[in-house]
């Protein structure tokens, strides 16, 4: 094993970066350390509150994302936890984000590098690495998220979120998948799917569908539970039916349709088949070991033990064993058993690059009796018994209003005619489209079946005329049954009328899904989606990149714009505002797309519009285990390198860049020692008044103006200013306007600061927007070396005139006032930005303020409400007028809400004290609030006047172990909170 450098050097990573790694490192050792810190994840406790002082806002990012990954106890328990854990995912990611110019991609980008540091165990460069991709992508940097997007080979979508993005066939690890259904919905998300349907075969179980819908309600996903069912037909076929309930159902609402009678009968039924299902994968196991195991051991030439159904079980712990459990299980013992061979012998590798689950199934696993009917029917449970217009007229009784969509593998145009005529309309969709199916085991069929679904929807007679004839004639030369189902398709077309009138009201629809069940190196991961509808940087990447396949499926969209309305009902929105609102400038702007699933075509005559989003899997190399180290290639980027180190090298970049700027100028010998300094330290100057101008001057309790200043932010700003220093010094003003157009400062006053105040503006508009900055700064920076003309001309002026006061001649005076030019334009367009930006920066504060109050008294109005019914004959305010006796009564009767309640005011004293501008944007909420919501708020702190109930709070694991700085802040300022709350209230 290669020895590996020592990673702790000052130059590169950040003592953070560490500090993340050792939390995680922790958390993996002792599970009661994650139980404990999971208590962080309660709705009360508000992102940018109390919790802060707990824990640093990387490190709750990559706990929430551990848990989420690593409980995986089935049943409730377990479902609850990751439910909480990806709320809290989600909370904190969002808010963290912001502010920032693309928050949405940027959060999928953060969520798409923690998940890979949470699960990256072995190579201690690569997850520091890692550690500090996931801080950049925290930035929010628009450059640095799409590299990162690229990287993870996800398309970058619209910040507004109207993308269509979509899967109707996927399945969790509650059917045949690998991940958990709260894990499938983050990976979703990140992916940019919206619109997701998952398959459960027989019966879905209660935790698997509430974790479903929950996870998707938390991360704004519609989501539906389809459940696939095997029906007898033509007495010897089975046809695959997909029932589906209502599409983005709560877990409310799920719970309320399960549990009504006819479903419970109705699920009996579907658990017998759902056992049956469980013994055919059994006897599948019992025959790859006696048969498939041997062959697969003599062509790897290896000794494959065999696989025992408590392992099956463990594989399949949250769901129902399939085939690719077994497949899986094969793959990794195989895979274990290879790698070391494959590190001497390139035709190990390369049967090991061609090792697949897919591969394992095909060869060496029998599925013939998941796709032909057994010998003797009565094998078959009774709801399989059932035909398929059988089994959807018990479905259409147990819910009338869901969807039964149609499974067209193995089905051929003949067996869809019949079908769709036999089921007289109960038939609601067609799956056209099945993307694993089209890698696969192709499906020749599709796009004549969806001619014929256009046709009987358009109810074009000549066109189902023509296909129901083809259908007949290709009935007639089947070996089997030839004369009957010819004689069956031509009483369709008697009676052709009646067909078309099934679907008058309700056309046949479309659905199109991966069947994605996890890691695969053959077929494309979940997710389709429609490129019309996606950004323009996406459309090109897909044209140039061959990870994203365009597939012959074109969606049919309509684009809807909507606009506000006055009360009379004219647009409230000037045509200028309508032209900007469809340039992104106005967010009151809004578009949105339909689909017209019955309008769907299918085939290579389509102009598919439809791409996919899932990448291919790739599994490890061989020695992949082993940590190689990598000291020397990592260190040499530039990306790696302390912040501190950065920061040192990027202002020295910038003073040497003024400097010889000033020194090849010719300028006289103040400017050549003094004038880098000078100008590095206008920005300098600026940027601290800045920061302090939108909220880091008397304006928070306990930070110092220095903890509203970035550094990193600073640093970069000197950066780029002591590069504009040739920009203005020696390009416009020596070359341009002294050589070229011998314009003097004195004279041409106008003439010179204007060009110079053009050619900072377009320096600027350069350098804000390869920084990424947020488009209001972008714009507010171009404008800004404009609107400082004027101010250069004064200073210009008032240094001419402070010269002649000082004995100078109007000629000396002149050419000091020309050589002090560009300083003179630096100076102006900095007191210019700084109280734009500054005023900007405040505005954003109060913004961010408005936003954390809402969140945080909406909690409070919630725990009233709850208190009005706990006593409906007192007011909640007047309650919490004496505290101690309200929690001493809470605790007989409900300690949890107690304790909600202390949590909720323990955020409210923090928000008071550390976050800028905070106690004056809650004077200005509450003025607009009724008396009874202001007496509400101005009540609820006063449960912090008991410390020995606070105190056993923290201690008893409010906030995890890591308690001890948040119980000290309570302790040291609560008296003086309270105070401050009653000097208002008077």
């Amino acid at each position: 094993m290669a020895k590996l450098k020592p990673i702790d050097s000052s130059r590169y990573f950040d003592r953070a970066e560490h500090e993340l790694l050792d939390a995680l490192d922790e958390l993996s050792r002792a599970e009661e350390k994650r139980l404990k810190l999971s208590r962080l994840f309660v709705d009360d406790l508000h992102p940018l509150g109390i919790k802060e002082l707990a824990a640093p806002r990387e490190i709750r990012i990559a706990l929430a994302m551990f848990s989420l990954l690593h409980w995986i106890a089935p049943g409730g328990g377990g479902m609850k936890l990751r439910i909480a854990a990806l709320a809290a995912l989600q909370a904190e990611v969002f808010e963290a984000l912001a502010a920032t110019r693309m928050p949405r991609n940027a959060a999928r980008a953060v969520l798409a590098v923690t998940k890979e540091l949470v699960r990256s165990r072995h190579d201690q460069l690569r997850r520091l690495e890692l550690a500090r991709q996931m801080r950049l992508a925290l930035s929010g940097q628009p450059r640095i998220v799409r590299r990162i997007l690229r990287h993870y080979k996800l398309l970058e979508m619209p910040e507004s979120g109207n993308q269509l993005t979509f899967d109707h066939h996927v399945h969790d690890a509650n059917s045949k998948g690998r991940k958990a259904a709260a894990h499938l919905v983050l990976d979703a998300w990140i992916k940019g799917i919206r619109t997701l349907e998952v398959i459960y075969y027989d019966d879905v179980p209660d935790a698997a569908a509430e974790e479903l819908l929950g996870a998707a309600e938390v991360m704004k996903i519609c989501a539906s539970i389809g459940v696939a069912h095997q029906t007898l037909w033509r007495d010897n076929r089975l046809v695959e039916l997909i029932f589906t309930l209502d599409d983005c159902a709560s877990p409310e609402a799920f719970r309320r349709q399960f549990s009504a009678e006819r479903m419970m009968r109705f699920r009996e039924q579907c658990r017998a088949a759902a056992e049956y299902r469980g013994r055919l994968v059994a006897a599948m196991l019992a025959d790859f070991n006696v048969r498939g195991r041997l062959a697969l051991n003599r062509d790897f030439d290896c000794e494959l033990p065999p696989i025992t159904p408590e392992a099956l079980a463990l594989a399949a712990a949250a769901g129902q064993p399939a085939p690719e459990h077994i497949a899986e299980l094969a793959t990794e013992a195989l895979r274990a058993r290879l790698e070391p061979r494959a590190l001497e012998n390139e035709s190990v590798r390369q049967q090991l690059a061609a090792l697949s689950g897919e591969l394992i199934r095909e060869r060496y696993l029998d599925e013939t009796a998941f796709t032909r009917a057994p010998q003797n029917p009565a094998e078959l449970p009774e709801i399989c018994r059932k035909s398929p217009a059988e089994l959807l007229e018990l479905w259409h009784k147990v819910a009338p209003e869901g969807r039964a969509t149609l499974n067209l593998s193995h089905l051929s145009l003949p067996d869809v005619v019949e079908l769709v005529y036999e089921c007289t309309g109960r038939i609601t969709d067609l799956e056209i489209f099945n993307l694993k199916d089209m890698t696969l085991a192709p499906r020749p069929d599709d796009a004549i079946i969806n001619r014929f679904r256009l046709a009987l929807n358009h109810g074009d007679v000549l066109a189902l005329k023509s296909l129901i004839r083809i259908a007949a004639d290709r009935a007639g030369e089947s070996p089997d049954g030839a004369a009957p189902r010819r004689k069956n398709l031509m009483t369709v077309l008697k009676k052709l009328s009646r067909l078309i009138a099934f679907y008058r009201d309700r056309p046949l629809g479309a659905r199109a899904g991966s069947d994605s069940a996890g890691r695969s190196s053959r077929t494309h991961g979940m997710g389709l989606a429609v490129l019309d509808t996606l950004p323009a940087r996406s459309r090109k990447r897909v044209r140039r990149d061959d990870n994203y396949t365009p597939l012959p499926l074109y969606w049919l969209i309509h684009r809807v714009v909507s606009y506000p309305a006055t009360a009379a009902g004219r647009l409230a929105v000037s045509p200028l505002g309508r032209l900007l609102g469809r340039l992104g400038w106005r967010h009151r702007i809004r578009t949105e797309y339909v689909v017209d699933e019955a309008a769907a075509a299918l085939g290579p005559g389509s102009g598919g519009n439809v791409v996919t989003l899932g990448g291919f899997y790739q599994p490890p190399p061989p020695g992949w285990r082993i940590q190689l180290s990598r000291i020397g290639a990592l260190f040499d980027r530039w990306q790696y390198w302390n912040t501190r180190w950065q920061n040192t090298v990027k202002i020295t970049i910038g003073l040497l860049a003024a400097f010889a700027s000033f020194y090849w100028s010719g300028s006289n010998a103040f400017l050549v020692w003094c004038g880098a300094p000078i100008w590095l330290g206008i920005t300098w100057v600026r940027n601290i008044l800045q920061a302090m101008a939108g909220g880091g001057w008397r304006h928070s309790k306990l930070l110092h103006w220095r903890d509203f200043v970035s550094f990193q932010r600073v640093a970069d700003s000197l950066l780029y200013t002591g590069l504009s220093v040739p920009v203005l010094e020696n390009l416009v003003k020596n070359f341009l306007i002294g050589d070229l157009f011998q314009w003097n400062a004195e004279r041409n006053a106008l003439a010179v600061f204007s060009l110079l105040a053009v050619a900072n503006s377009l320096y600027m508009l350069a350098h804000n927007l390869y920084r990424g900055l947020p488009r209001t700064a972008v714009v507010g920076n171009v404008f800004r070396p404009l609107l400082a003309i004027p101010v250069s001309i004064l200073f210009g002026w008032l240094m001419g005139r402070l010269l002649e006061w000082a004995d100078d001649t109007p000629d000396g005076a002149a050419m000091m006032v020309q050589q002090y030019a560009a300083i003179l334009a630096k100076l102006a367009s900095d007191c210019v930005g700084g109280l734009i930006e500054g005023y900007a920066e405040r505005e954003s504060n109060i913004d961010r303020r408005v936003l954390d109050w809402q969140g945080k008294l909406g909690r409070v109005y919630q725990l009233g409400l709850e208190l009005e019914l706990l006593y409906p004959k007192k007011h909640a305010a007047g309650l919490l007028k004496h505290p101690s006796l309200l929690l001493k009564a809470l605790d007989r009767k409900n300690p949890a809400l107690g304790n909600r309640l202390i949590v909720n005011a323990l955020d409210m004293l923090y928000f008071w004290m550390y976050r800028p501008l905070a106690p004056e944007v809650f004077r200005q909420m509450l003025r607009r609030e009724s008396p009874e919501a202001r007496s509400l708020l101005l009540a609820l702190p006063k449960v912090l006047g008991d410390p020995r109930r606070v105190t056993t709070l923290f201690t008893g694991g409010l906030l995890g172990d890591n308690f001890h700085r948040a119980l000290a802040f309570y302790l040291n300022y609560h008296e003086k909170y309270l105070k401050e709350l009653q000097k208002m209230i008077k």
